[in-house]
């Protein structure tokens, strides 16, 4: 498609200016590689990305002279914030309005398509388990965005004449965890049972897989999962002309038979 990559590390000033070099708009969607287990040994922490890692790369596209820079935040970020990860989203976004540079802020809800790690990992143990396991009583409200719908945000947003501000996205509809899950059965044509496990099980496993290499949990990333993901989008759809996906047609896409 023309696309030419770069290689930058957002924990290294020194290597961003290369990477931005020659950019008109700087697009930052991204997250540290053990996310949402942070590894703070190797500085993959939301703090150390979300927060240090934007301002860094941010300051990198004004010297540029970069005209425009988009960042994926997300909803709940603030700077009060119970949970850290919002809190370092906040920092990212202070870090941009503090540049003085146009700027569009997206701030998605639950992003989900084929090669999501989040709902794909329902979809694993609905495949292969006579069950789907769910971590607490499956009653958080989430607004699960399709991913198109996120990526044709972004790319208007970091159009010539697109939107600034601070927008959420989520998709149209809110719903309980139970509900995203028996839609994606019967997405799927199969419907199995839901057996819901007390967070504190996998917050204990958490604890102790945390420390090993590639860990795939951590009391954080439990607390991570559990939580509410919900998007006021009517600033988004006053800005944006965009149609949000419902979950069940954004599934079909790619999981139905």
């Amino acid at each position: 498609m023309g696309a030419r990559v770069t290689e930058g590390d957002l924990r290294v000033a020194s290597s961003l200016d290369r990477a931005v070099a020659g950019a008109e708009v700087v697009v930052q969607i991204l997250t540290f590689p053990t996310f949402p287990v942070e590894k703070p040994r190797k500085r993959y922490t939301f703090e150390e990305f979300d927060h240090l890692g934007t301002q860094r790369l941010v300051q990198a596209a004004v010297r540029a002279g970069a005209g425009k820079f988009v960042y994926g935040s997300g909803s709940g970020a603030a700077p009060d914030a119970a949970k850290v990860w919002f809190r370092a989203k906040w920092g990212g976004e202070e870090a941009i309005r503090a540049a003085g540079i146009d700027h569009a802020i997206i701030r998605p809800s639950w992003v989900y398509g084929p090669e999501d790690r989040a709902l794909n990992r329902f979809v694993a143990f609905h495949r292969w388990l006579p069950f789907v396991p769910v971590v607490g009583n499956g009653r958080q409200r989430l607004q699960p965005v399709f991913v198109d719908d996120a990526a044709a945000a972004f790319a208007r947003a970091a159009s010539p004449q697109g939107p600034q501000g601070t927008f959420e996205i989520g998709g149209p509809h809110v719903l309980t965890m139970n509900e995203v899950l028996a839609t994606m059965m019967a997405v799927r044509g199969k419907r199995k049972p839901l057996v819901h496990f007390p967070v504190a099980l996998p917050k204990l496993a958490g604890f102790f897989l945390q420390f090993l290499p590639g860990a795939p949990l951590s009391p954080d990333a439990v607390e991570f999962v559990t939580g509410d993901a919900l998007a006021d989008i009517g600033p988004l759809l006053a800005k944006f002309d965009l149609t949000l996906t419902p979950l069940g047609e954004g599934l079909a896409t790619y999981l139905g038979s």
